[in-house]
């Protein structure tokens, strides 16, 4: 009786395990169809903006270091993508010609736009898009850039493989993007980048290497550590904990590689229950901007593009060392910070992008 009961739940066991395994290979099959998906650009267009805006797509070429991963051919050329809007009208110069205008703006209040141009880079995350940053750069620039960190948003690529997610590979994308938007002839100088989250170490690192390839940077809330190594090495992480997490970030990215296992996992993960609570812990400080419509748009995000490099982000691989940032911010020059409250950032960005000509002299400035 004993060993028939045994037989019947090992294979019960089997074929939960089958039916299992079933399940996330047909998600991964769909997850697939998903990876080419853009639901970018329609979140993109001029029109959405309250003044006329003109919006070019700029295509870089990006030569994957030599030694490339197994998704990768040494020296694979990646496109990488950029944005590019044009005011109809140039807001800065109306500002300082016109009288009216002019004679409006208090001495100690300088005008919100910003002079030359404007790049914005998102940063690596579940939920990346040059998209977020669009209404706010319409208020601080007449010509200004959208863009992704290399693997993510708009610039997820295929072939970026395992051995690409790291933050020096990233960085070395980025840096070549920089390269194309300082050599166009339509750039207006000066050029100021923003940075956010994981992207703002690299483009600190930039910043000291490549000075000339841009003239100011704001780092916006810098991140260096993703989820779980952030988790991992919180000084109230028990010992007992520490391990589970290091079991759980290796787990994590042996399955991500597994064809269609993998992408299956990533896909079902990403509910809108899940979605909801990273917003709310790790992004707004306020709950009515987490609306229904913010939480369906950050899944569709979170389930499109390639889902190695958002693994990547989340167990570590695209980490930056701290004292590689504070090597960077040593050496800066015309950097300034922007920080919220917390791991979120409560700083109202249009209002504190006014003041970045202020800043053209002065080494580090914290908003807090």
């Amino acid at each position: 009786m004993a060993s028939s009961l045994g037989r019947i739940l090992r294979r019960a066991a089997g074929v939960g395990l089958a039916g299992g395994v079933v399940t996330l290979a047909a998600a991964g099959h769909y997850a697939d169809q998903l990876v080419d998906a853009d639901p970018h650009e329609a979140l993109l267009a001029p029109a959405l903006l309250s003044t006329p805006f003109t919006r070019t797509r700029h295509i870089t070429q990006w030569r994957l270091p030599a030694g490339g991963g197994v998704e990768t051919a040494v020296g694979l050329l990646v496109p990488l993508t950029y944005d590019e809007y044009h005011r109809a009208s140039n807001l800065y110069r109306e500002s300082r010609e016109t009288p009216a205008v002019r004679n409006a703006i208090p001495d100690d209040n300088p005008p919100n736009i910003v002079k030359g141009t404007c790049v914005f880079i998102a940063p690596p995350s579940f939920v990346s898009s040059r998209s977020i940053f669009l209404a706010t750069a319409a208020l601080a620039a007449d010509h200004f850039i959208l863009t992704e960190t290399p693997g993510y948003g708009a610039n997820a690529r295929r072939g970026i493989g395992p051995q690409e997610l790291t933050g020096a590979t990233l960085t070395s994308g980025l840096e070549r993007m920089l390269e194309d938007i300082a050599a166009a002839p339509g750039t207006a100088t000066p050029i100021n980048v923003v940075a956010a989250g994981h992207a703002a170490p690299y483009l600190a690192d930039i910043a000291r290497r490549r000075p000339e390839l841009f003239d100011r940077l704001v780092l916006l809330n810098p991140t260096m550590s993703g989820p779980l190594p952030s988790a991992h090495n919180k000084s109230s992480t028990s010992a007992t904990a520490r391990t589970l997490l290091s079991g759980m970030m290796s787990a994590a990215w042996a399955m991500y590689q597994v064809p269609l296992l993998g992408p299956g996992l990533h896909f079902l993960t990403q509910t809108q229950a899940n979605i909801e609570r990273q917003l709310r812990t790790h992004v707004y400080a306020r709950a009515e901007n987490i609306t229904a419509e913010n939480v369906r748009r950050n899944q569709v995000f979170a389930r499109t593009g390639t889902p190695l490099p958002k693994c990547a982000f989340l167990v570590g691989k695209c980490d930056t060392e701290a004292t590689a940032f504070a090597f960077a911010l040593q050496d800066a020059k015309h950097m300034f910070l922007l920080m919220g409250t917390g791991t979120r950032c409560t700083v109202d960005l249009s209002w504190d992008l006014r003041c970045l000509p202020l800043f053209s002299s002065t080494p580090i400035a914290c908003v807090c």
